[in-house]
């Protein structure tokens, strides 16, 4: 998978990240509660913390991985014109929040790039 070298758009991940409005960074419903399944979701992965608190945590994270060098994966699935859906690109973190390894999957939305902002799709246990 390669990862994402674009310095407008790290520097763009970063804004948002570290942005304090609550509208910037967007978070499913599969990312805060893991819908399903017991091995995803803030609720079960950060039970200790509040929403909010695991929210800005994982925040905190991405914006000192990135400010630390680091490139997460872009991936860009196809579209699927049968079911209408758009081609997307996503960027995937692995970092480590409160001792917990997470795999965070972002989609970034630059639609205007001076005000960019970004859906967190899912957060899971790390694998690697």
């Amino acid at each position: 998978m390669p990862r994402e070298q674009d310095q407008e758009v790290l520097a763009a991940l970063r804004r948002v990240f570290s942005d304090p409005a609550s509208n910037v960074v967007r978070w499913t419903a599969t990312a805060r509660t893991g819908g399903y399944r017991d091995d995803e979701g803030l609720e079960n992965l950060l039970p200790e913390l509040p929403l909010r608190g695991a929210q800005d945590a994982i925040r905190e994270a991405i914006v000192a991985a990135l400010d630390g060098g680091y490139q997460p994966t872009r991936t860009e699935p196809p579209g699927d014109a049968g079911m209408r859906l758009d081609p997307v690109v996503f960027h995937e973190f692995r970092v480590e929040v409160e001792g917990r390894r997470l795999y965070i999957k972002v989609c970034l939305d630059l639609e205007d790039p001076e005000d960019p902002t970004a859906t967190v799709v899912s957060v899971k246990r790390a694998s690697d």
